[in-house]
């Protein structure tokens, strides 16, 4: 070919596109020592996996390893492959997957039949048993357990949603109607309906609504009735009735819940902050709960309820199921500060260091005027159990009253009423009342004071204002590398069973990644030091 004469001058290494080599080509060797492809390896290889292996049938033909194949789904999700299509094309294009799959490629479908069966139910196990492994490599431990929690959207669509209000309102429309029908139907007919009244107009199934409503035709036949009322007839049985089977239906799936997407019935309606601005909106989602400790995680669990409060206990009661213990301090925000989590936290013995509401609003140096009127900073006597108000008089016990809340927990209210306060110099502003000379009464949960009193010695503490700087550097650094570095803000898969599957897989490559840095820094630093070594030998050979 011609070569001009400038770069005839000119001299390049031999490229040869189509060069063979005498022996075949070692995958191994073009990975480096503490890469997280053989970071990764090890772990999988040192750690149980009967698990999975019993989820295989001897019979039939034979299956992909299940070592090879979680050691691929989980280097995948190290990477931000998400796709089983874009696995698939790694295994014949990636050197640290072709290396880890041993030139075995599975295709999509096998890898998403293995990510969606055969983990599914297992992967909770799994990531203990590389928690625990990294717990003997001293790479983190349960003295500190940092909690927080975030929204991630479901891959169900948005639009697709059923309120559990919207169904309440319209079995109520439907026993509103049934009920002024009735009634119209004895006033007209009162023999024809005579002992045949039903016990309850609230509407139980489609069967039941139908019955009301043939008995209302049968007594009105040939009766003259009003035009509205025919057409409020002809209006439940056709439109209403039909659809009681579907909202009975619809409870069930709700279970409790305020919503749920038609495209992904176990994710819930929750509102999401999208933007900056935080200019959030109502997203079909779930509620993902992390513990970090040592900027690893520890622990995960997923939710359908939007608050963190009722998430609590049954997040740290996972750690005891799994590691057999329970970490020696809890840190979390003051969305976990209920009275429950509290008491959970005093009973099994945990170093209580979670905000409550109104924390940093306590903080502040200037207190508004009325600060010293408020319930709890009422002084209560313990001994003769009375409270003693801002003038200095007593406020007598007048009882206790329950309250339970959404999870089942029995709340102590206790109730005191002072003696005279219509003479009072404070009344107008220790509180508001309709009447001029009425007693002051208060309610207040004396557990929940005292709980929160010792969270607060923990809280304002030299060690706790320490843990409280150290969450911000744990948990919701982890969220950030989670939604901002790997991109996952989205769930790809639909269930909650799935959905653990696919968190747990990301969890484990976060935790594998930290692992290999830190391995990494290890050897650099090792490396570094014997080479420093090396040249001061030389030098006194030299001399």
């Amino acid at each position: 070919f011609f070569v001009s004469c400038d770069m005839a001058k000119k001299t390049f290494k031999p490229y040869s596109q189509h060069q063979t080599t005498l022996f075949p080509m070692d995958l191994g060797s073009m990975i480096p020592e503490g890469h997280p492809a053989r970071v990764l390896s090890t772990v999988i290889d040192t750690i149980d996996l009967s698990v999975l292996f019993n989820d295989y049938s001897s019979k039939g033909a034979s299956s992909f390893d299940p070592r090879m194949m979680l050691k691929i789904v989980i280097y995948a999700y190290l990477n931000n492959i998400y796709s089983t299509r874009k696995i698939e094309n790694n295994l014949s294009e990636n050197i640290p997957m072709m290396w880890l799959s041993g030139m075995q490629k599975p295709d999509h479908n096998t890898i998403s039949r293995f990510r969606s069966g055969k983990l599914k139910g297992h992967i909770k196990t799994i990531f203990f048993k590389i928690v625990r492994f990294l717990m003997d490599q001293e790479q983190l431990d349960l003295s500190v357990v940092y909690t927080d929690g975030t929204k991630i959207e479901s891959s169900a669509n948005k639009y697709t949603f059923v309120w559990a209000k919207t169904i309440q309102k319209s079995k109520a429309r439907i026993e509103k109607n049934l009920e002024e029908l009735w009634a119209y139907a004895e006033k007209m007919a009162t023999d024809e309906l005579k002992d045949r009244k039903p016990s309850s107009f609230k509407p139980v199934s489609t069967e039941q609504v139908n019955k009301i409503t043939s008995d209302i035709s049968n007594a009105l036949k040939d009766k003259p009735v009003k035009k509205e009322i025919k057409q409020k007839l002809n209006y439940v049985k056709k439109k209403q009735a039909p659809k009681v089977d579907q909202y009975n239906k619809d409870e069930e799936i709700l279970a409790g819940r305020n919503s749920y997407s038609k495209t992904d019935e176990e994710a819930t309606f929750m509102r999401m902050k999208d933007d900056h601005m935080r200019n959030g909106q109502l997203k079909p989602a779930y509620n993902v709960q992390a513990s970090t400790q040592n900027g690893y995680v520890a622990n995960y669990t997923l939710h359908q309820t939007a608050g963190d409060s009722t998430t609590f206990i049954d997040h740290y009661l996972q750690m005891q199921t799994f590691l057999g213990t329970l970490p020696s301090i809890a840190v979390a925000d003051s969305g976990y500060g209920s009275e429950e989590n509290n008491q959970f936290l005093e009973d099994q013995d945990i170093e209580n260091v979670v905000k409550f509401a109104g924390f940093h609003k306590e903080q502040k140096t200037k207190k508004p005027d009325n600060s010293d009127l408020t319930v709890n900073s009422l002084h209560y006597n313990e001994d003769e159990n009375y409270l003693v108000c801002p003038m200095g008089q007593h406020m007598q016990y007048q009882g206790i009253e329950t309250q339970k809340t959404t999870t089942g927990y029995l709340q102590k209210v206790h109730v005191f009423e002072a003696v005279n306060c219509h003479s009072c110099p404070l009344h107008s502003r220790c509180f508001k009342s309709k009447y001029k000379y009425k007693n002051r009464r208060v309610s207040i949960n004396l557990n929940a004071k005292r709980l929160r009193d010792k969270a607060r010695k923990n809280l304002l503490s030299k060690d706790g204002e320490m843990l409280r700087k150290r969450r911000c550097a744990e948990v919701e650094q982890m969220f950030g590398q989670l939604k901002g570095n790997k991109g996952f803000k989205r769930f790809l898969l639909k269930g909650r069973d799935k959905i653990e599957v696919e968190l747990g897989l990301v969890f484990l490559s976060m935790n594998i990644m930290k692992y290999a840095r830190k391995l990494q820094k290890q050897l650099h630093e090792n490396f570094s030091f014997n080479f420093i070594a090396l040249k001061l030998q030389i030098g006194v050979l030299r001399r």
